[in-house]
């Protein structure tokens, strides 16, 4: 269920109790145009990370905002069981927000608290990464999936010359799809097999993997950052 509110009229889960602005038929026109303006291109489904909305009070919703946070204006509201795909996560101050975008024809896109998004069968959400690495340090962070699950996400940031080892148990003949989220150049990965030979030689961030395992045990999974600079990046697994 998609609702649109005025400024004053829902909450994010704030103490501040307000009312709810009825969608009427009469504003149903400015909904379609509002949400095809916010609307961008639709990226493909496979491996695409799905939430459900839960822990809304009665008669209360989840508002959808602009950006990361309770300072940018409400563009939408979502229901308790509402299901949402997750872009990519962040955190702002204490808080945790998600950009989604609206399983709905029209593919709305904005922010919500990452607190009132949950797992369940074949749902999956971002991890808290691991400590971040040092200049030229590489960590290793094993990869645990939520019960029901069949895929996670993890955000990090890698400084220079630093790699980031992700392990991740499977089993012969289940089929694996990674890809990285991000807008930098100075990333790459590989991918080894449990006998450390190679599943995937290096190859840049804009190339997703795909294919069936033929080993039983823990892949890994190295991102590494050649660059000058700090780079930040989502790590997308699905194992199935």
């Amino acid at each position: 269920m998609l609702l649109i509110v005025n400024e004053s009229g829902v909450h994010d889960m704030n103490p501040m109790p307000i009312k709810i602005t009825k969608l009427l038929p009469s504003v149903t026109a400015w909904l379609v145009v509002l949400m095809t303006f916010l609307a961008l291109p639709a990226l493909a489904q496979s491996g695409r990370a799905v939430a459900e909305v839960t822990g809304i009070a009665r008669d209360d919703v989840l508002n959808v905002r602009s950006g990361p946070g309770t300072n940018y204006r409400i563009v939408g509201a979502l229901a308790n069981n509402d299901r949402v795909h997750v872009l990519n996560c962040q955190m702002n101050g204490s808080s945790r927000w998600c950009r989604i975008e609206m399983i709905t024809d029209m593919r709305g896109r904005g922010w919500v608290n990452a607190r009132y998004l949950t797992q369940g069968a074949a749902v999956q959400l971002p991890i808290r990464p691991g400590p971040m690495p040092g200049a030229g340090e590489t960590t290793t962070h094993r990869v645990k999936f939520a019960p029901g699950s069949s895929g996670a996400m993890l955000d990090a940031t890698l400084p220079p010359g630093a790699s980031r080892r992700y392990v991740l148990g499977a089993r012969n003949g289940q089929m694996f799809d990674f890809r990285l989220e991000t807008a930098s150049r100075g990333l790459s990965y590989q991918i080894f097999n449990p006998d450390r030979t190679f599943l995937l030689d290096q190859v840049p961030a804009r190339q997703g993997y795909r294919g069936q395992l033929w080993q039983t045990g823990d892949h890994v999974i190295e991102v590494i950052n050649r660059s000058d600079r700090p780079q930040s990046y989502t790590a997308v697994f699905s194992v199935r």
